[in-house]
């Protein structure tokens, strides 16, 4: 049965949505973290730029900050990880699904919340293994097309038509977006700081 808010249209069952349109979803997404990234990048190295001419940063900095290095790999998973968290958590979608017309909830039909979008997207990591073919041979095998993470966190990704006007609002989503914006954000600008250091 569904819950309140999140019901399915004239109660039928919501429509999942299979493998390539998630994976498009997914490429969607890569775009917009890589462009919160350049933009938060740009403010990071004005920071950097003050530090530098106040003195407060030991010379060789410039090279600091163009290193790759484990943490930063490290790092990037980890704004990733924040970034789909609270944007599923709070608003049910990342940009992608927001585009897409895609949602996330429960198998339930309630609404995702941090928890879950936690425990699915800590799976993508397993799921994205082999470019994604981890996800395909679980979701291929899915009724309800649930990657590895989705069937550990009990969520499903529906289209928008298939749930109820409330639940297939905006507002919650775009909300999820600013969140995940902001701190993604503001964990690339401490990064690029503390990497000049």
């Amino acid at each position: 049965m569904m819950a309140p808010g999140v019901a399915a249209v004239a109660d039928r069952p919501p429509e999942t949505a299979g493998f390539w349109l998630r994976a498009l979803g997914r490429v969607i997404d890569f775009v917009a973290v890589m462009t919160i990234a350049f933009m938060s990048g740009i403010f990071g190295g004005i920071f950097v730029a003050i530090f530098a001419a106040t003195g407060s940063i030991a010379p060789g900095w410039e090279q600091r900050l163009g290193e790759t290095t484990v943490w930063s790999f490290v790092f990037g998973a980890f704004a990733a990880l924040v970034f789909h968290t609270l944007c599923e958590g709070i608003g049910g979608a990342s940009p992608g699904k927001i585009i897409l017309g895609l949602r996330v909830i429960k198998t339930d039909g309630s609404r995702c919340g941090i928890g879950a979008a936690i425990v699915r997207n800590l799976g993508w990591y397993v799921d994205g293994f082999f470019f994604g073919a981890v996800a395909y041979g679980s979701m291929s095998k899915s009724l309800l097309h649930q990657r590895l993470g989705d069937k550990w966190a009990e969520t499903i990704v529906v289209h928008t038509r298939s749930i109820s006007p409330e639940a297939a609002a905006i507002g919650r989503p775009l909300m999820g977006l600013g969140a995940g914006a902001l701190a993604y954000g503001v964990l690339t600008i401490i990064h690029t700081v503390a990497g000049a250091f």
